[in-house]
């Protein structure tokens, strides 16, 4: 009786323990990590672009325009529950692809699900660091592999 008795306390909290860990785990199918596709919108332009977030905090920013393709770099990290922000360094080009200087964005993010929406304030600045402005831009982007592309995911 008594060893029966343990046994089914045994199994009782194992099962607990099990049912816990399953729950805990949860809430990390919810990480932005992977490739997304989206719109960033800003006043007076709209373009189409592409986003990785690696599980080392690496985030790149991929954009096409007039079929040049950049890839600019930078990270994200979990601001809280379903929320992201991610930071990103990229080139300031004029047509004909001279470096005029450098955006520096910055997005908050909330996710839901397979795809988010992010808001934030981007400094512009020009090749000598000096601040030539900013500009509030919005993007709205869906998950298109839990897999980050190559220039997120390594450490």
């Amino acid at each position: 009786m008594r060893m029966t008795l343990r046994l089914i306390v045994t199994a009782a909290v194992l099962t607990v323990t099990s049912s816990a860990t399953a729950v805990a785990a949860t809430p990390c199918s919810f990480s932005p990590v992977g490739t997304w596709t989206g719109t960033v919108t800003r006043p007076g332009a709209s373009d189409q672009i592409q986003l990785a977030f690696g599980p080392s905090g690496r985030a790149c920013l991929i954009t096409t325009m007039e079929n040049e393709v950049t890839t600019s770099y930078g990270a994200w990290q979990q601001s809280g529950f379903l929320h992201f922000n991610y930071k990103i360094k990229e080139a300031l080009t004029d047509g004909n692809g001279t470096l005029l200087g450098w955006i520096h964005i910055d997005q908050d993010a909330v996710q839901q699900g397979s795809a988010f929406s992010s808001s934030g304030t981007s400094l512009v600045y020009d090749l000598a660091g000096n601040p030539q402005g900013s500009v509030t831009s919005y993007v709205t982007a869906t998950k298109t592999s839990s897999t980050p592309l190559s220039c997120a995911a390594h450490s």
